[in-house]
């Protein structure tokens, strides 16, 4: 069987052959003659591709994720003259624990009660309230409703007469799209990250940014150089080895993403068919999920507790599972101190209720009818 299967959250850029490695080695030992060590040019080899397979404008490469996020708050604090940011209870525990860190007001908003997306009730209080940044997590490669975020950051905007900023954290959904659309297109910025399980790695750590702006994008490439000597900056480069990694891999990425829609929507459409599992997609639009994580839930029909013996079952079968997306304020004590011991009911029952299930680009229809039948038989197990 694939050595992917028994993960619950797979190294998804990292099935690597013998011939890419080579290659990958030789190119590096070619650089390493050379002596200079530097990856500037890369980096901007780097970037036009990047922006031409995923149709981006504005891209700038960067050493991680957080780096990025931490960017684009700088600039929006330069702009607006202050930072509040809202995101969902349901995200990811380093994200939320940085924007903490770095001084920024960081409030929790509650998620509906059958996916990740914003309650928007909920959201429209809190930025009248005085929030002006909304991070979108989109999780698992599952798009928020961007068409309502955007929609009620333009009609809050207009009342209180401040600008709503959006960042999205594509972290685990590049290429996701809504109605063919990059979801960078509804943002003011959008982070990525680059590290070891993500759809796309740079050597297991880097991350990238896109800015509706273009100004915004010349700051962010000033910043990670020092500032050019003239603009907040730290050395916010990845090094030449990682950034040549990823030239090697980004042509093959597009390929795994589309392997994942394919072998994610087909395992969709059987596991529709088992009363035990609901999906936690969006209603109402168009959407491209790429499942970085195949993600379900109990259905609200059946006693909670059942999640607990799905895992277990799955497990004895040699079958990857992760309960990935608790509240963030369950994952860390830290930001569960810090944000006072917040309390999100559908964040809660959620967290109760989802589990991931191990989905590799890798693997077979042999491995995909084995998953999808172990879970027909689970399910008749426990029902």
């Amino acid at each position: 069987m694939d050595k992917f299967l028994s993960m619950g959250e797979p190294f998804l850029g990292c099935d690597l052959d013998d011939h890419f490695i080579d290659s990958y080695t030789k190119q590096l030992s070619l650089v390493m003659k050379d002596g200079t060590f530097s990856a500037n040019n890369l980096i901007q080899d780097f970037e036009r591709k990047f922006m031409g397979i995923f149709d981006e404008d504005n891209f700038s490469l960067l050493n991680n994720a957080t780096t990025a996020l931490e960017l684009a708050l700088y600039l929006i604090k330069i702009e607006s003259g202050y930072v509040s940011v809202i995101t969902q209870a349901i995200g990811f525990f380093g994200v939320h624990s940085m924007i903490i860190s770095r001084g920024y007001p960081l409030i929790l908003c509650d998620v509906q009660k059958t996916s990740f997306d914003f309650e928007l009730a909920e959201l429209e209080l809190k930025l009248l309230n005085g929030a002006n940044v909304i991070l979108v997590t989109h999780m698992n490669g599952i798009p928020s409703n961007m068409h309502a975020i955007s929609d009620l950051a333009e009609r809050v905007s207009a009342k209180t007469g401040e600008k709503i900023w959006i960042i999205d954290d594509l972290s685990r959904s590049l290429g996701s799209r809504i109605e063919g659309r990059n979801l960078s297109s509804f943002s003011d910025f959008s982070v990525f990250s680059f590290q070891a399980k993500k759809h796309l790695t740079l050597l297991g750590e880097g991350g990238g940014i896109v800015c509706k702006n273009n100004e915004h994008a010349d700051a962010v490439k000033s910043a990670r150089g020092f500032g050019d000597k003239k603009f907040f900056g730290f050395n916010h480069k990845i090094s030449f080895s990682q950034v040549l990694f990823g030239l090697n891999l980004i042509d093959k990425i597009q390929d795994q993403i589309e392997r994942r829609i394919s072998i994610g929507k087909n395992r969709d459409n059987k596991v529709s068919g088992i009363e035990l599992f609901d999906f936690l997609y969006p209603e109402g639009f168009d959407f491209t999920c790429t499942y970085y994580l195949y993600t379900l839930k109990i259905n609200e029909d059946y006693p909670a507790d059942l999640r607990e013996k799905v895992i277990e079952l799955l497990n004895a079968k040699g079958i990857g599972n992760c309960i990935a997306n608790l509240p963030v304020y369950k994952t860390s004590t830290f930001i569960n101190e810090k944000l006072y011991h917040p309390v999100c009911p559908n964040a809660d029952t959620l967290g109760d209720r989802i589990l991931s299930i191990s989905l590799h680009p890798s693997f077979t229809d042999v491995e995909e009818n084995y998953i999808i039948n172990s879970l027909s038989e689970i399910a008749y197990e426990l029902s």
